[in-house]
């Protein structure tokens, strides 16, 4: 049976602080990865080149079939590449896509946090938006 942690005197915040030497579970705290090294430069760059080919490649089909839709929205019809720009970084760097595009996954790299965890679907979009 577990049993609970020696409560102290409460802090000026009003918040209780517990003994440490009473906690049973102080010192077992999850052990966290060490932290994977970075990508270097050009192996970011190279997986830049290969994401930027593989959405020219797609924007062209695209224009193939949808041209003249595209045209008539004149510089409207730039938000509907932004869109796709968005959704495929957005989506494959975060936890849905493993944080890995297909050039990331081209030069083994991903994308992850501080703690070495996927980032999330809003932070990937933010980070896409502001770049």
């Amino acid at each position: 049976m577990r049993q609970s942690p020696k409560i102290v005197s409460p802090s000026p915040g009003g918040l209780e602080a517990i003994d440490p030497a009473s906690d049973p579970l102080a010192g077992q705290a999850e052990a966290l990865p060490p932290p994977a090294p970075l990508a270097g430069f050009w192996l970011r760059l190279l997986a830049f080149g290969v994401d930027v080919a593989v959405l020219g490649i797609f924007g062209w089909v695209l224009g193939l079939f949808l041209f003249d839709a595209l045209a008539r929205l004149g510089l409207w019809g730039r938000l509907v590449g932004f869109g796709g720009v968005l959704l495929y970084f957005g989506i494959l760097n975060s936890h849905l896509g493993q944080g890995k595009t297909l050039g990331k996954r081209f030069v083994n790299i991903h994308v992850v946090d501080g703690s070495g965890r996927h980032i999330s679907l809003l932070r990937s979009c933010f980070r896409i938006a502001i770049l």
